[in-house]
């Protein structure tokens, strides 16, 4: 019989019953506390530096070659780190990047300066290339292809948590305790990760002959995931998606700080809560993409998801509030990872084990330097004329260009070809 509390539940817990699958064993319990501890020290890094470089030179360009360090060694490492994930054991190289950040940030305890937040953030950029594809690639070694979308939107959530407190924990450290309780802890948490993966026995081999180091074909072959991308339909289609997100708005990420210290007159405390309260909204918006899988089509995620983030964050430029801001921004961060999590888990899908560590590390070298374009036109127009004016007018031409790439390539392909009749391209 059923109750009006049993049927006010019920909407809800279509939303949260597939996150039971992700905790239903151990091992599954183990690889998403290592994974999300990784990201949450991660966040805490950059988050940390970005505060410190701002504070000290109070210029949108200097956000802007701080971010263009970070997609530098994505672009020119990413095709050779997803070499290394496809051959390497992947647990090893998650591991062996954690560690190595612990004692990054170790090294700040008696390294300062300028020129040392820059140096050190391109070591732990270059750290992450490696570390992020292997995270994501682990994932498909513990569940079955069923369960992707499922995992997907709890990993893709802890990531959000992760975000969430990066700013959150990162804010609280830097204005209430001494810069080696802040050191110590970041520390702390790398080498937790590593320990919990550890302790994780991945059901199916990491990747081909893990211990062989790449031969000169191999290097000739360095290309493979973005032949792959670019022989594909479907990734074509997504790789056209995250071009014009790329063209228009990578901007606002380094552009954030600017936006909450300058325009909108706030502290640390100020922006710290603002990029928890996006990372938040994310969060929401990859649980919410799990349970919409079943009631909603990928194209109907993609383009009502995207469609309502690119507006909401337009929007959010006509007003100087600060709730205001936040409001819109949660939102915004909130439909725009409805999409991420639906492309995400079709990326997955459609890529076969032994190239998806080369295609997820090769991706960026075709997105990024799109990105880095926008960034060096957009900093230091910032500047100039605004960070507002920016936010404004990249919010509505990206939700203008939505339609290009079905209107270019075709409409998005209705069925999913199993990743196991897909064949790589050699």
């Amino acid at each position: 019989m059923k109750t009006p509390l049993s049927g006010g539940a019920k909407p809800f817990s279509m939303f949260t019953t597939h996150l039971v699958k992700v905790f239903e064993k151990s091992s599954y319990r183990r690889y998403w506390l290592a994974y999300s501890l990784s990201a949450l020290g991660f966040e805490l890094v950059s988050f940390a530096l970005m505060v410190v470089l701002f504070d000290i030179t109070r210029k949108a360009v200097t956000m802007g070659a701080f971010m263009a360090i970070y997609m530098f060694c994505l672009v020119v490492f990413g095709p050779p780190a997803g070499i290394y994930i496809d051959r390497w054991n992947r647990k090893k190289i998650f591991i062996v990047c954690n560690i190595l950040l612990a004692l990054l940030v170790l090294s700040l305890q008696f390294l300062t300066g300028l020129y040392w937040i820059y140096f050190s953030w391109f070591l732990a950029s270059l750290f992450l290339v490696f570390l992020r594809p292997a995270r994501i690639a682990l994932i498909t070694n513990l569940f079955d292809q069923e369960d992707y979308l499922k995992a997907n939107s709890a990993f893709m959530m802890s990531l959000n948590f992760s975000k969430i407190g990066g700013p959150l924990i990162g804010g609280m450290l830097l204005i209430y305790f001494s810069r080696a309780w802040t050191i110590n802890v970041i520390l702390s948490i790398f080498l937790i990760s590593s320990m919990l993966a550890s302790l994780i026995p991945f059901q199916q081999p990491p990747a081909k002959s893990p211990h062989r180091v790449p031969t000169k074909r191999t290097w000739k072959n360095l290309a493979a995931g973005i032949r792959f991308i670019l022989s594909h339909e479907r990734l074509r289609f997504y790789i056209s998606i995250g071009l014009l997100w790329r063209f228009f708005l990578a901007s606002q990420l380094p552009l954030y700080i600017v936006f909450v210290k300058d325009y909108l007159g706030g502290g640390t405390r100020e922006y710290s809560l603002f990029m928890t309260v996006l990372s938040a909204g994310g969060a929401v918006g990859a649980l919410l993409a799990g349970g919409m899988g079943n009631r909603f089509s990928r194209k109907t995620m993609i383009y009502g998801g995207l469609g309502a983030s690119y507006l909401l964050f337009a929007l959010m430029a006509l007003s100087q509030s600060y709730l205001f801001a936040l409001i819109l921004i949660g939102l915004s961060n909130l439909f725009f990872f409805i999409a991420h999590v639906a492309i995400h888990s079709d990326i997955q899908r459609v890529t076969p084990n032994e190239i998806r560590g080369s295609v997820f590390a090769s991706s960026p070298t075709l997105l990024i330097p799109v990105g880095l374009i926008s960034i060096l036109i957009a900093t230091p127009l910032a500047d100039m004329v605004g960070v507002q004016w920016i936010f404004l007018f990249t919010g509505l031409l990206a939700l203008s260009t939505l339609p290009l790439p079905a209107y270019l390539g075709g409409a998005l392909p209705r069925e999913i070809q199993p990743s196991s009749q897909v064949q790589p391209v050699r």
